[in-house]
């Protein structure tokens, strides 16, 4: 399998000035340059909009191998900026020099803590893959995402231990030509911490931030309910 030469990593995230994503992004890059892999990031939010920025993003998709697209799960799908970019390849076809000869590689994270919830997600990249011809390597699932918020991975040490080995079993295999081990995709869909754990620290973090609004006596509220008031059950 030849040798990966030039990546570019594609961050999906509206979120500014840092994100999930692109921590995830920046760790895998500088994974793939210690393999001697000529890495560039851009960030879709500032590109897909603008025609000028458009014909600069499709400099770099045309000398790069590998296309990485790390997004976070936007309603159980990809944000409306990764949809843009996709239908924007979609209507460029003929311009992206190569085009069959590219691979790419998503890496999706959401806020549950469960993986699984990516898994539509997964698929929808995998199919837009297919319809433009690029060399599907496998898709990477995060769950509890919000842990890193946005933080750098080498920051977090043991919590995130088997996030970075996954991009670091990741980038060793597509740096030599490889698809993404299905340990890597094991290990990067590894819970953080249990899920009533999770969920706990949720709770708490929900009613903190009502009680700094001055909510917290609103939290069951219902305003859109159209059950009349007299038949609704006292809580």
């Amino acid at each position: 399998m030849p040798k990966l030469k030039q990546t570019l990593i594609l961050v999906g995230s509206a979120k500014h000035p840092k994100s999930t994503s692109e921590s995830l992004g920046n760790y895998l890059q500088k994974r793939l340059e210690t393999q001697g892999v000529e890495t560039y990031k851009l960030k879709l939010y500032q590109h897909v909009f603008q025609p000028s920025a458009r014909e600069k993003m499709l400099e770099f998709m045309n000398d790069s191998d590998l296309w990485v697209l790390t997004f976070p799960l936007y309603i159980d799908s990809t944000p409306y900026i990764v949809v843009k970019w996709m239908e924007w390849v979609m209507e460029n076809k003929q311009r992206i020099e190569n085009l069959t000869e590219k691979k790419f590689l998503p890496i999706v994270n959401c806020g549950f803590p469960e993986a699984k919830h990516n898994e539509v997600a997964i698929s929808i990249c995998e199919e837009f893959a297919k319809e433009a011809g690029l060399e599907w390597l496998g898709g990477l699932s995060l769950g509890g995402g919000e842990s890193i918020h946005g933080e750098p991975l080498d920051s977090k040490v043991g919590m995130v231990r088997h996030v970075t080995t996954a991009l670091d079993l990741t980038a060793e295999a597509v740096a030599d030509g490889l698809v993404v081990p299905d340990q890597a995709i094991t290990l990067m869909a590894k819970s953080f911490i249990p899920k009533w754990v999770y969920t706990l620290v949720g709770e708490v973090g929900w009613r903190y931030r009502a009680k700094q609004n001055g909510m917290q006596n609103n939290l069951k509220d219902r305003p859109y309910d159209p059950t009349p008031e007299h038949k609704k059950k006292p809580r």
